[in-house]
């Protein structure tokens, strides 16, 4: 979008599709430095403003060749200036004739902009001082007790009722007029845009004993918002040098629902910031809006996160305009072979002014829920491994518990076993032994002779 300088304004070209428009911010935000041709009418006028027809319109009648349109031509010289015919009173300076706006007996002067503005001040500049005057006799005949009134109703050019025009402004007291320089008058703040505006002069500074009304300039203006056919409206001050909007602004829309609203991509080169701690995108997600809602295979989001590879790379020069060229991520082209839908063709221009018309980018928002996916089957997983593993530990216990009913049957039967056993050696002192008949191996008989009692008086010699 070239911006270009003209004089005390700033010409801002774009591009609405089809053709170029050009509009203009004014630096000092009132009418263009312009040539009047003098109009055959001496109290009404019609010149042309950067392409908009402007008209000017006085009340009463004119005093010799001071016309109307002096007033609007940023002139301040003692020929070039608005003269009035005899209309206020030598004593008290106030308007002499009849009422002439709304209630209001005074000069009226109005002017239609031939297109709305948002008006934020006024400037008034009074006649200079001529040869013969002295002291602070050039503010003599000045606007001193003045309204100003507006409106955006085109009626109101022709309306001898004046019943669409609104008050904006009321002086009551003398502005503080410098020779050869504008006074400034500032209006209420945040006041809607208005096309007419009309100043009706109720009484007049000093002591003119013809009662003319004279003055240089009478110029509205202000903070302007530029008002065009695609809806911009932006606000330039030379005190403060950025340009803003106070509404809202849609990109690819002409009716925003929110202070940025855009129906397409956004592209940076560096990055962007947060003075919150949200540091995502906030994405409407609400089921009214959905159909054919299914569960996602979490199987399948884990076997894509496996098959995507992370990598360290450095990016290029020229290419992205970052500090840190040495970065973690993917490769597009091996993504788009896992999981397409991540994957999107763009238009990108590199610092040399060279276009890659066919770059990739990642749609991360994608790969975040791939991911979601994969550790919610990992989740799974690693709930089935707990249930196996709980199984499995009470399948311990049990093998513990018949183990040690085992024990308890061998320690049992042992025991009887042992019993037996001394029973039977203790009945072996009722056996009588004959020596000579029986042939005793003693290296495989295990012989008690705790339990066998010895009587040797019964053993034959």
């Amino acid at each position: 979008m070239p911006i270009i300088l003209n004089n005390s304004n700033i010409e801002i070209q774009y591009n609405t599709g089809s053709s170029y428009v050009i509009e203009t911010v004014k630096s000092d935000l009132y009418f263009r430095d312009v040539y009047f041709p003098r109009e055959s009418s001496s109290n009404s006028a019609t010149w042309t403003d950067n392409g908009y027809t402007v008209t000017a319109k006085v009340s009463d009648a004119v005093y010799a060749s001071r016309f109307v349109y002096y007033l609007f031509n940023h002139i301040i010289t003692s020929q070039d200036h608005y003269h009035s015919l005899q209309s206020y009173t030598a004593t008290g300076n106030t308007y002499a004739g009849a009422t002439r706006f709304k209630t209001f007996a005074g000069i009226a002067i109005s002017v239609d902009f031939g297109r709305s503005i948002y008006p934020k001040r006024m400037r008034i500049a009074p006649r200079p001082l001529v040869t013969g005057y002295t002291g602070t006799q050039f503010i003599v005949g000045a606007p001193k007790a003045f309204k100003i009134f507006a409106s955006d109703d085109a009626s109101c050019w022709n309306d001898n009722n004046h019943s669409s025009w609104t008050q904006i402004h009321d002086q009551t007291t003398s502005l503080s007029y410098v020779n050869e320089q504008y006074t400034i008058v500032n209006f209420t703040a945040n006041l809607p845009k208005y096309r007419y505006y009309t100043m009706v002069v109720l009484s007049t500074v000093g002591n003119y004993a013809s009662g003319y009304m004279q003055f240089s300039e009478w110029n509205v203006g202000g903070d302007e918002k530029i008002d065009v056919p695609q809806g911009a409206q932006w606000t330039y001050s030379s005190n403060n040098p950025n340009v803003y909007h106070l509404g809202y602004v849609g990109i690819g829309t002409t009716s925003p629902e929110y202070n940025l609203d855009v129906r397409g991509n956004i592209y940076t080169s560096i990055g962007g910031y947060t003075g919150s701690t949200l540091t995502t995108w906030s994405i409407t997600s609400d089921r009214r809006i959905k159909e054919n809602i299914v569960k996602a295979s979490y199987e399948k989001c884990l076997e894509n996160v496996n098959k995507i590879e992370l990598y360290n790379f450095n990016f290029k020069d020229n290419c992205v305009n970052t500090n840190d060229k040495h970065q973690l991520g993917f490769i597009a082209q091996e993504v788009r072979e896992v999981y397409p839908k991540a994957v999107e063709v763009n238009k990108m221009i590199l610092n040399t002014n060279e276009t890659i018309d066919d770059i990739l980018t990642l749609n991360t928002t994608q790969i975040d829920y791939t991911l979601y996916g994969a550790v919610k089957n990992l989740i799974e997983k690693i709930d089935n491994i707990d249930i196996e593993l709980e199984n499995l530990g009470s399948n311990i216990t049990y093998n513990k518990d018949l183990i040690r009913n085992t024990s308890n049957i061998f320690s049992i039967i042992t025991s009887n076993i042992s019993i037996t056993t001394s029973n039977i050696f203790t009945g072996t002192s009722n056996i009588s032994i004959t020596t000579s008949n029986i042939s005793i191996k003693t290296s495989n008989i295990f012989i008690s002779t705790s339990n066998i009692p010895t009587e040797t008086s019964n053993i034959p010699t």
